[in-house]
């Protein structure tokens, strides 16, 4: 009997300390996650991949306010920039990635987005592609910043929201563009966006509050009160906003690259053969097929 008693015992303490084991491991794991999302992070924090970079080319032949600093995904229409400033235009450029955490929620919970892989691969592409037909543009093509951290900004992430839920702008609280606008009131410099004239996202929320064109556009000084919200892009410059993706195709033919927007990548969730879905709104809104 007492054998008995010393094994149901024995077995209970176990069982308590498998629970507190467990209970523990899975708290750790929480807080690993929260405080592993670095898009809320204490400082914008970027990396560089040594792969990008070529021996002996001087990447600091021009300074940082002649380069035109850019957000870059692989897409369609931030390609199309990338293309026109470096094949038409001969100027240098600084792409930015932002690959933190989720980029399209504040909800750990909410699905992320599985294109990060695959817009990284299409990136390198593109980039070995353009330097392999124009070598002479290594020093103008410089590495892309890989954004692993984008810095908390608490006013920022309330303006957004209220963008959202007051005016209608967008179709989440939070966004890729909200982790944008934190990242570029962070820099040094204007942040050219890839952004069309489509007439939804962030062309809606900014069309007839922007002044200036090309590399000069940018949000207008005085916004009216209903608007002040918009302030959040001040360091956003929206250099191909009067553009659509049909008349990015036709500058790209006419001056020999559209087969480099044929390579672009825009799907959110590829399948798991790496195929576009199909599916979702970047695949629905594509103009290549």
């Amino acid at each position: 009997m007492i054998e008995k008693i010393i094994y149901y015992y024995t077995s209970y303490k176990i069982a308590i300390y498998a629970f507190i084991v467990i209970a523990i491991i899975l708290i750790c794991k929480y807080f690993w996650k929260k405080y592993n999302n670095y898009c809320n992070s204490v400082s914008n924090q970027m990396t560089i991949d040594t792969d990008e970079i070529i021996p002996d080319i001087n990447y600091k032949i021009y300074g940082p306010e002649q380069v035109h600093h850019i957000f870059w995904t692989g897409g369609y229409d931030s390609t199309f920039r990338i293309c026109q400033l470096l094949l038409i235009q001969d100027r240098p450029v600084q792409p930015i990635y932002i690959m933190c955490g989720n980029t399209d929620s504040e909800n750990l919970n909410h699905p992320h987005r599985k294109n990060v892989e695959k817009e990284i691969e299409t990136m390198k592409d593109i980039r070995y592609i353009i330097l392999q037909n124009n070598p002479h543009l290594k020093n103008k093509f410089l590495p892309t910043f890989y954004v692993t951290g984008v810095k908390k900004n608490y006013q920022i992430t309330a303006s957004f929201k209220r963008l959202h839920q007051q005016l209608g702008y967008f179709s989440r609280n939070v966004s890729q563009y909200e982790r944008m606008a934190r990242f570029s009131s962070e820099y040094k410099f204007p942040i050219e966006v890839g952004l069309e004239n489509c007439g939804t996202g962030l062309d809606e929320a900014t069309k007839g509050k922007r002044i200036g064109q090309g590399t000069s556009c940018r949000i207008i000084d005085k916004l009216p009160i209903q608007y002040k919200d918009l302030e959040i892009f001040k360091n956003f410059r929206f250099s191909i906003c009067h553009l659509t993706k049909n008349e990015m195709k036709e500058i790209a033919l006419k001056n020999n690259f559209f087969y480099i927007l044929n390579i672009t990548w825009s799907c959110w969730y590829p399948t798991k053969e790496g195929q576009p879905c199909g599916k979702c709104q970047m695949c629905i809104k594509r103009i290549i097929k």
